[in-house]
This record gives C-alpha cells, sequence and structure tokens, in this order.
C-alpha cells in the first residue's frame, strides 16, 4: 500500500545561490526554508526528512497561506543553525517548529477552533513516539543514515568544518536515544510505535480529520501527517495493518499538496498578514538603503584619507594651485 506521487513545489539551493538571493525575488512573499524531501521510486512521497518542517509545511498547506519552498541541506543560512525557516520579503522572520506556527497563528492563521485538551495529549504521543523511532532509525542505523539522512543533511561548508558539522548533528540526534534502546531497540520502538498508530486509528475512525470532529483539519493534523508521511516513505511495511492512516495521508495530499500555489487567492490573507507583509517590505527597503549609505560613507572617506595621505596637496609642484 503506497502513498500516491504528488507534485512539490521545491528547490534545492546551494549556499552560494542562497546569498546571490535579493529580498526583490522573493515571490511569493512568504518562503518556507527545509531540509529536502524524500522521494522513493516516485510513489511514496514525504515533503521533508525533518518531521518538523513536514509539520510546518503542512500547516501552511492546511492554512492556505500563499508561500514558497527552499529545499536546503545545510542549516547555517538560519541564525538558529536549523530548519524550519520562515522568510517574509527576503527577511528571516522566525525559526523553529512550534515558534513559527505560533507566529502564524498570531497573524490570523489559526485553524484551532478551541485547543482541546485531547488533542494536545495526541500531540505529545505523536511527537514523542514517533520521534525516537525516526531518531533510531533514519541517524543510528548506519545504514539508513548513509540511505536517507546523510545527503539530506549535508553541509557546504569546505573541509573539515563539513565533516565536523555532520558527524556533530548525528552525535546530537543520537544523543536524543536513551542508552537502554541502543541494543535491540528497535523491537522496543516499533511496540511502541504500533501501539501510537493503533491510538490514532481509534481516534481517526471513520472521520476525515484529527481536528474539530472530523470536519476540519487542526494542528494536530499537521503534526500527524508531518510525521506519517515521513515513516510511510521509509517503513511503509509498518502500516500493512493501518490501511485507515493510509487512506487519511493520501487524502491530505489530494486536498492540500495537488495544487498549485498560485491557486490560493487572497481571500485567506489575513489583515495582520498583509501588514507584517508590509513593514518586512519596508524594513527590507530600509536596511537596503542604509547599506548603501554606509558603503557611500566608507568610499568616501577612504578616498579622501588616500588624497590627503598620497596627493600631498598644496605641497608638491605638481599640485600648486595657481591664483587666476
Amino acid at each position: 500500500m503506497k502513498l500516491s506521487k504528488i507534485p512539490h513545489e521545491s528547490v534545492l539551493v546551494t549556499m552560494n545561490e542562497f546569498n546571490k538571493e535579493s529580498f526583490e525575488n522573493e515571490m511569493p512573499m512568504t518562503r518556507l526554508y527545509m531540509y529536502p524531501e524524500i522521494v522513493q521510486d516516485y510513489s511514496v512521497f514525504a515533503p521533508s526528512i525533518c518531521p518538523i518542517c513536514s509539520t510546518v509545511l503542512t500547516y501552511m498547506k492546511l492554512s492556505k497561506i500563499p508561500h514558497s519552498i527552499k529545499a536546503h541541506t545545510d542549516a547555517c543560512i538560519s541564525p538558529s543553525k536549523s530548519f524550519p525557516m520562515l522568510a517574509i520579503n527576503g527577511m528571516t522572520i522566525k525559526t523553529g517548529g512550534s515558534v513559527i506556527i505560533s507566529y502564524l497563528m498570531a497573524l490570523g492563521y489559526n485553524i484551532d477552533k478551541i485547543a482541546r485538551a485531547d488533542e494536545m495529549a495526541y500531540y505529545f504521543l505523536v511527537t514523542n513516539s514517533m520521534n525516537k523511532y525516526l531518531i533510531y532509525y533514519l541517524w543510528y542505523k548506519e545504514e539508513n543514515y548513509q540511505k536517507y539522512t546523510k545527503d539530506r543533511y549535508k553541509s557546504s561548508s569546505p573541509f573539515p568544518f563539513g565533516g565536523y558539522y555532520e558527524r556533530r548533528l548525528r552525535k546530537e540526534k543520537i544523543s536524543e536515544i536513551p542508552e537502554y534502546l541502543e541494543e535491540n531497540g528497535e523491537k522496543l520502538l516499533q511496540i511502541d510505535l504500533n501501539s501510537t498508530l493503533y491510538t490514532l486509528v481509534c481516534k481517526l475512525q471513520d472521520r476525515r480529520y484529527f481536528g474539530d470532529q472530523g470536519n476540519k483539519p487542526s494542528t494536530l493534523d499537521a503534526v500527524v501527517y508531518g510525521y506519517l508521511s515521513i515513516l510511510l516513505c521509509v517503513e511503509e511495511q509498518l502500516f500493512e495493518d493501518f490501511p485507515s492512516l493510509v487512506d487519511y495521508c493520501n487524502r491530505i495530499q489530494d486536498e492540500y499538496y495537488n495544487h498549485d500555489i498560485s491557486e490560493v487567492d487572497g481571500s485567506h490573507i489575513s489583515e495582520l498578514y498583509q501588514d507584517t507583509i508590509v513593514k518586512t517590505r519596508k524594513t527590507a527597503l530600509s536596511h537596503e538603503q542604509n547599506r548603501n549609505s554606509r558603503y557611500t560613507l566608507t568610499f568616501g572617506i577612504i578616498v579622501i584619507a588616500l588624497f590627503v595621505v598620497y596627493g600631498d596637496i598644496g605641497k608638491n609642484d605638481n599640485f600648486k594651485i595657481y591664483e587666476l
């Protein structure tokens, strides 16, 4: 049982391309920087190898926020040295999954009518169980690390800094796995994961979504899909007993991923979001003008200093000033 391959607007950029990029070229105005997607045999698809990136992107899809995507392997371009990173008009606004989602909610894109306690419980259940399994499967197991993970977190820094960054990142991820799971941990994690998947099936039942009594998607749907899409891509056999979750992921992809960004009309743009767009544009232009002014002033000072030091004004015969 496989997920259908959905067209996905994702551009892989290098560090040099990122540096050359101007804020004037940020179209649409909101851009999400994230780790690259996973595509297996053009049939199984995950928006990103990072579940947090997938969660944020899915939240933006569910909220119908006009956006573009830049997939990047090196998070050194981010102030926090990690993705996801949200940029508006070329300016970094927020980094980190929960921070970005909270920021979008504050702008008027809150798809949760009521913050239900049971949904929060499911949120922590999903992130705790699936995150541990994905870290073990994608970072701890050498075969899977070489196959899936390494190239998608590859540093563009020159030798030897790039290799050091990759080793340090892997060490940090593995440190999140409890010591008792390092040996025969996959079986224990799989038992825990199966329990979580069964709980989600019981929660979903025959409804379309997890939020709003199944009528509309919520933040929980973004989180669940963000993790399930990766698990389906790398461990498809885990879902043989959970076909309803596969159907659920296909439904999210068909309804929210299988369309062009330009199809999102302006009726979904909140007033707070519009104000933010205007403010960031003005701030970006102001920063650009200030930078140009500093460059001009610095260049002028250097020219005057060189002229005074080497020009020998008024003393050298070649530079005498004659009265008319």
